[in-house]
């Protein structure tokens, strides 16, 4: 169960944006497996095996093609522990050269799983669908998921942002929202969707960079636009993704008014707040605990939903 005093911070909106990045974990209870059941099948593909040898081998593979990114040839051991299904496909993608992304056995298996998810509507699915309805003009949802759990039967106008292109053209309408409460709601889906698999991580060329520059001009411009601190929930994140954490790393100590959503913390979680939180929040006397909610993403969505329900969206009841 959610802590009652982080609920109420949550809800207490204010009129002001609220953010839900939904991580792996959110979509899980609707069956799809965890990006790392997908890392090893993309990894199988590439060396033959998964796992944490499957990711060693990986790394030897970069090595002798001479792909790696700048900084990932630095430590072996440390790059396999760290690998991310995302890492994984852009050199599956760059394999398959001009060939269709669904050439790929990763990519169908994907594709697969999130269409079977379609049927089922879980707690938290639902819970997004009544924040929708009683948070016009206030919630925003990011996703580094490649799902559709989010859009499918929604219940308001949305707006789904997931090629380059669509933030750069969007941008504009993204701030009036939130800035104007402007409908409809704009669903942000970082790495595409697997509605259409050409659009996943975008290209090899951008996505090692990080974000490309439509889609990090949208996130600024929202930061820019709204209110400091914005508030930003992380829904079942494990705070791994490569491109998050390049952009997270250059916001300022006051941008994000950050609690994070997880029912088993874990070592990712540590080893990003060490690095990018924890010197500006231990001057304030803050810790992460203060900020992390124990529960899993259908139980505070939930939670989250019904105190909406009670305090309105002004976050008085």
């Amino acid at each position: 169960m959610a802590s009652s005093r982080a609920i109420e911070s949550i809800a207490g909106l204010d009129g002001r944006p609220l953010v839900l990045f939904l991580g792996a974990g959110a979509s899980a209870s609707s069956g799809i497996p965890l990006g790392n059941t997908y890392r090893d099948v993309a990894l199988e593909g590439l060396v033959g095996e998964g796992g944490l040898s499957g990711a060693e081998m990986f790394f030897d593979l970069l090595h002798e093609r001479q792909h790696f990114i700048p900084g990932e040839e630095r430590d072996r051991a440390a790059f396999a522990v760290n690998l991310t299904l995302e890492r994984v496909l852009l050199e599956t993608f760059r394999e398959l050269g001009f060939r269709p992304r669904t050439d790929s056995a990763v990519i169908r298996d994907i594709v697969r799983d999130c269409t079977v998810a379609l049927e089922y509507v879980r707690p938290g699915r639902k819970a997004i669908r009544e924040l929708a309805a009683r948070l016009p003009g206030q919630l925003i949802v990011m996703t580094a998921n490649f799902d559709e759990l989010v859009e499918t039967d929604l219940g308001v106008a949305s707006s789904v942002l997931f090629r380059p292109e669509h933030f750069r053209e969007q941008r504009d309408d993204l701030v009036a929202y939130a800035t104007r409460g402007v409908a409809p709601t704009p669903i942000l889906k970082l790495h595409g969707s697997v509605n259409e698999p050409d659009s996943l991580i975008a290209t090899i060329d951008t996505t090692s960079a990080g974000f490309h520059e439509d889609v990090l001009s949208a996130l600024n411009s929202l930061l820019e636009a709204t209110e400091k601190p914005l508030r930003w929930v992380w829904v079942g994140c494990s705070m791994r993704d490569r491109d998050m954490n390049m952009w997270l790393g250059g916001l300022g100590a006051s941008a994000l008014d950050e609690w994070w959503v997880d029912p088993l913390p874990g070592r990712s979680l540590d080893e990003f707040f060490v690095a990018q939180r924890a010197p500006r929040w231990r001057r304030k006397g803050q810790e992460l605990q203060d900020r992390l909610i124990v529960d899993s993403a259908d139980g505070f969505l939930r939670e989250l939903a019904e105190r909406i329900a009670i305090l309105g969206p002004g976050g008085r009841p």
